[in-house]
């Protein structure tokens, strides 16, 4: 018998809004209440409140522009209709960059960075396991932007790092894709495998079949029309 989990408060205030959002039958745009308001109306505090808005930000449910307030964020696929030509482009220059970023991650491998892959890995797979979105996605970003800084090249790490703060919805998108978590575990093993023998071209190839896999399934997915 597995163990009962205990929930956040945090994570209930989430439940709490999102059911708020969908009695009210709010659109995209709409304002939220403030989160002193939130925290009035739901008799919590205004820190769990805070940290529960950031959690839906981080899922890009919500939109919080300072000194105006907490708006509702257009769906994941209404905004990959809008920037799938800006995905695309970033996902052709990740794999330029990323690609020859784990091969040459290789080189600088000691023990203890596989240890803090496989950390990370595991983690990732846990989040997943536990539909913890954000988490998922600060690891996943974790673990690109690790092979980027041992690459040991800075500009080929500002450029990922530029690109890791562009991409926040587009890796939202990906986890909604059914399935995609799954590969994302599993081709992240393949490239951790890779690293481990110290094979560049195991290690950049891996990369490449992942990030072109990952851009395939998330174009199918929303071009389709089978997200809402």
């Amino acid at each position: 018998m597995k163990p009962i989990k205990k929930m956040r408060i945090s994570t209930m205030i989430v439940e709490a809004i999102e059911g708020m959002i969908t009695s009210e039958n709010m659109q995209p745009g709409d304002k939220l209440p403030s989160e002193n308001q939130l925290a009035k109306r739901l008799e919590v505090s205004r820190t769990s409140v805070r940290e529960a808005v950031r959690m839906l930000e981080l899922q890009g449910r919500v939109t919080v522009r300072q000194g105006k307030g907490i708006f509702l964020s257009e769906t994941v696929a209404g905004w990959f209709e809008h920037h799938h030509e800006s995905i695309e482009e970033l996902f052709d220059v990740r794999i330029l960059v990323e690609s020859h970023a784990a091969s040459r991650a290789v080189n600088a491998l000691t023990d203890k960075h596989i240890d803090e892959f496989e950390r990370i890995h595991r983690g990732y797979e846990a989040a997943i396991r536990d539909k913890d979105i954000d988490k998922a996605i600060q690891l996943d970003k974790d673990f690109h932007n690790k092979i980027a800084m041992l690459s040991g090249n800075s500009t080929l790490k500002q450029i990922m790092e530029t690109i890791v703060s562009e991409l926040t919805k587009g890796w939202i998108c990906s986890l909604q894709v059914p399935e995609r978590h799954t590969s994302t575990v599993i081709e992240h093993g393949e490239i951790l495998n890779a690293l481990r023998s110290r094979n560049r071209d195991e290690a950049s190839s891996k990369m490449e079949d992942h990030l072109r896999n990952a851009l395939h399934d998330i174009e199918n997915y929303y071009k389709k029309g089978n997200a809402s």
